[in-house]
């Protein structure tokens, strides 16, 4: 009996670990762009602050911060030819990413989020205007909102936070 007490501990103690250790998290905080989140010093303590406004970022720059976060667009195919296109030029496939800020829909950032591999395992960090679980003949379904969306940095980071690999 002692020893399934120490196993189901250990279980535990491993299960919390993965599910941590899978979480999207900033890794590098420095190398995010300022409009985006700045390192700030804090009675000693160094912490991340968030920007609040809204912002519709470029595909490169999305990307850009999506690497700051520790994630590769993996699979072309999955993104919006608006996002970004497998080029393939004198025999060398190279990844050409969208001009301007575009602010997709819910769904349209879960799509992209997807091609980088990472997908929305906990629909309860996210803010309702993005998805929500709802029960559809009886089976439990994650809706996304509608519309084309900027989100701040902030938003961004806790939309992030729902999002596992």
């Amino acid at each position: 009996m002692k020893r399934m007490g120490v196993f189901l501990v250990c279980f535990a103690s491993v299960m919390v670990f993965v599910s941590v250790a899978l979480a999207v998290e900033l890794t590098d905080p420095s190398k995010v762009p300022d409009v985006y989140a700045q390192v700030v010093e804090n009675n000693g303590k160094k912490e991340i602050v968030f920007d609040t406004t809204g912002q519709a970022y470029d595909p490169r720059r999305f990307d850009q911060i999506l690497s700051d976060y520790g994630l590769t667009l993996m699979d072309c195919s999955k993104v919006p030819a608006s996002y970004a296109q497998e080029v393939e030029t004198a025999g060398k496939k190279t990844i050409v990413f969208g001009d301007g800020a575009i602010a997709y829909d819910p769904a349209t950032y879960d799509q992209i989020l997807s091609a980088y591999g990472v997908t929305l395992k906990d629909p309860s960090k996210v803010p309702e205007s993005y998805a929500q679980v709802v029960e559809i003949e009886g089976k439990k379904t994650i809706v996304f909102g509608t519309g084309g969306m900027g989100f701040s940095p902030v938003v961004f980071n806790q939309i992030l936070a729902g999002y596992s690999y």
